[in-house]
């Protein structure tokens, strides 16, 4: 219907430049819904990167056209949300595994994806704190082995840097 109105209107008056675009766009609009029809497809079975190519391949043949506009985005947006719960649960998984900087670096990640989020900035806090209590720990398991071992200057020093982390320690204080 559409070729048929399009060219009516360039029957009257053939170089019409919005019949002949017209005109152009609805030949290739077949093409256009059979890349839309298979990115919807592929985004309802999960194939989020494949959908995100066919919408770009119909926007390449017709850049206007709504759907694929429309479907790109919700695609793309899908496919960030996944990422960022990717690199939550990474986090999560690496706070949970006592590898802190995994941790920290899988939250800095997330929350340079949304800078608003909550989740990623208490991962980077508890991120953080268990490196702190690491060190805490570690310095403290040096000093007593060096007390053992009567080199008092070295337990000392271990002491030290475990109070420049936290001066109340009252392990490392005594």
């Amino acid at each position: 219907l559409a070729l048929e109105q399009f060219d009516l209107v360039l029957s009257i008056e053939p170089e019409h430049a919005d019949a002949l675009a017209g005109r152009a766009r609805a030949e290739r609009l077949p093409e256009v819904l059979e890349h839309v029809q298979r990115a919807a497809e592929l985004a309802e079975s999960g194939q989020l990167a494949e959908a995100a190519d066919a919408y770009r391949a119909a926007l390449g043949i017709d850049a206007a056209w709504p759907a694929a506009q429309r479907g790109l985005a919700t695609v793309e947006r899908r496919i960030a949300d996944a990422r960022y719960e990717a690199l939550m649960s990474r986090g999560m998984q690496a706070l949970a595994d006592e590898r802190f900087d995994d941790a920290d670096a899988a939250f800095r990640d997330a929350l340079a994806m949304r800078p608003d989020s909550g989740g990623a900035r208490d991962g980077i806090v508890q991120a953080e704190q268990g490196a702190k209590l690491n060190q805490i720990a570690l310095a403290e398991a040096r000093g007593l082995a060096f007390e053992r071992r009567e080199l008092w200057a070295e337990a000392i020093e271990q002491y030290l840097q475990a109070l420049e982390t936290d001066s109340t320690l009252a392990f490392a204080r005594s």
